[in-house]
């Protein structure tokens, strides 16, 4: 089940005049997202207000398809699932330190370490003081956030959906490449770390989607999905656009019933007499009607072994003289 896809650009040596359309290239396109000191030489409007390392995020995406309002009318407050203590986030958050440590320091979502805004959606402009829809969200279900370590190449996406139940879904995240003709966008390597061969970057490679699943959390709380990829792609100048595909993986239980016969027996009774651990064994029956039949003989001795099948009826000449050569070989001189 397919909860939402999404379109978003990757591009940096490159101007986007819009959504669709490519401008010149720019010659002082330097984009930083952190709040306190953002950037964006090529298009100042849409420099970044959103701090990703807010205790609360407030969201506004009203019914239908969203749902994340307070009263219908007011912000819902999300709690930053950095800052949770949620299992299912241990990676990223604090639930493997003290109770009594709740320090962002220690957190792996600074701008000083690499991490940039690479896309969000919460129901506000680009100003973060606005709604985008007055009393619905079509096509979008629910809020997220995507980062991008820019020293790694990490992407990090945070999402949340109503209607998740965390203790039998899963949550199955994908990217795939979008291909637009007439635009000149195309696959890239960006995804060659799934396929470990090295490849120049404005190359196709055959890897195309990659897809990761999660543990799903609970209705107003963030799940997270992480890629490894490649460097930038447009350092070569290709523009590439990757679509976000998010659904729900449905998990549940089967029990599975049978019936197993057979008999115990002690193979060395303590050296009474008879002695059983130089005997052959039968095992691996199966019942055919009301018969048994054998399956898999354990044979102790090779020589006898290799006289059970020279006298089978089947046994072909060949084979025959084979099994004789073995015997020749394993007599004692």
């Amino acid at each position: 089940m397919v909860l939402l896809s999404l379109p978003f650009m990757l591009h940096s040596q490159e101007c986007i005049a819009n959504d669709s359309t490519i401008a010149q290239a720019c010659c002082n396109g330097l984009i930083r997202t952190d709040s306190a000191a953002a950037l964006n030489n090529a298009r100042p409007s849409l420099r970044n207000r959103f701090e990703w390392r807010n205790p609360i995020w407030d969201v506004y995406i009203p019914t239908p398809g969203g749902g994340y309002t307070y009263n219908g009318t007011q912000p819902l407050q999300m709690g930053n699932p950095f800052f949770t203590r949620n299992n299912q986030l241990n990676h990223i958050n604090f639930a493997t330190y003290p109770s009594n440590f709740s320090d962002p320091d220690s957190l792996d979502f600074h701008p000083r370490d690499g991490w940039e805004l690479l896309h969000k959606y919460d129901g506000f402009d680009t100003l973060g003081t606005s709604y985008l829809y007055g009393t619905s969200a079509p096509g979008r279900a629910g809020p997220y956030v995507m980062l991008y370590n820019r020293y790694t190449g990490r992407l990090r996406i945070l999402a949340s959906f109503q209607g998740i139940n965390p203790t039998t879904d899963l949550m199955q995240t994908e990217l795939r490449f979008k291909t637009i003709e007439n635009l000149s966008i195309k696959p890239t390597s960006l995804f060659m770390k799934n396929k470990n061969i090295a490849q120049p970057l404005s190359e196709k490679t055959s890897v195309e989607r990659i897809s990761t699943v999660s543990r799903a959390t609970s209705t107003s709380e963030f799940f997270a999905a992480e890629f490894d990829l490649a460097y930038d792609p447009c350092i070569c100048l290709n523009y590439s656009e990757i679509q976000v595909d998010f659904g729900v993986v449905d998990t549940s239980l089967v029990n599975l019933s049978g019936r197993l016969i057979g008999t115990s027996q002690v193979i060395n009774t303590n050296g009474s007499s008879p002695l059983l651990n130089n005997q052959d064994f039968l095992t691996t029956v199966y019942k055919n009607g009301l018969d048994v039949e054998p399956g898999l003989l354990l044979i102790k001795i090779l020589m006898v072994l290799s006289q059970n099948i020279k006298h089978r009826p089947d046994c072909l000449p060949l084979s025959k003289l084979h099994w004789e050569l073995w015997e020749v070989l394993l007599k004692p001189e």
